[in-house]
């Protein structure tokens, strides 16, 4: 299980931007290989003259209801498959809800918190199960510190 710290000397530099998606292990082949087609996308803009910042894909794999490791594979197979995704651009962090609950331990207090209505088990179940990962998803664009 590989341990999400910022090792990316590149990522470490100021002005990088590391743009972040969730899957899971019923995400379609279609959605990876787009996933993995941003990865080349911000690569190449990291390689522009005007663009001195790095850029880099994360992925975060909720391996909550199985798939260990499957995700990571198929998008590795992807990656060689395009064979024009630079090293270093792409990251992939696998993890189960018990793993982000052992991590934020705060966590569970605002999962047991849920109220026990319908509404929020039909949130977990539909249209198929879901990790309290789920609820923690937020749309964000971050600026750069340095625009603030």
């Amino acid at each position: 299980r590989k341990v999400a710290k910022v090792t990316s000397p590149a990522l470490q530099a100021s002005g990088s931007t590391a743009v972040v998606v969730r899957v899971h292990g019923g995400t379609s082949e279609a959605m990876l290989r787009r996933h993995v087609g941003w990865a080349v996308q911000l690569a190449k803009l990291s390689s522009l003259e005007y663009s001195a910042a790095a850029r880099q894909l994360w992925v975060l794999v909720d391996e909550t209801y199985g798939s260990a490791g499957a995700v990571e594979r198929r998008l590795q197979r992807i990656a060689e498959e395009l064979s024009t995704v630079p090293a270093g651009c792409l990251e992939v962090v696998c993890y189960t809800e018990a793993d982000m609950l052992e991590r934020f331990p705060y966590l569970r207090e605002i999962r047991e918190s849920l109220p026990d209505t319908q509404d929020v088990r039909d949130c977990f179940r539909l249209p198929g199960p879901k990790s309290f990962a789920w609820c923690c998803h937020v749309e964000t664009i971050l600026p750069d510190t340095q625009d603030v």
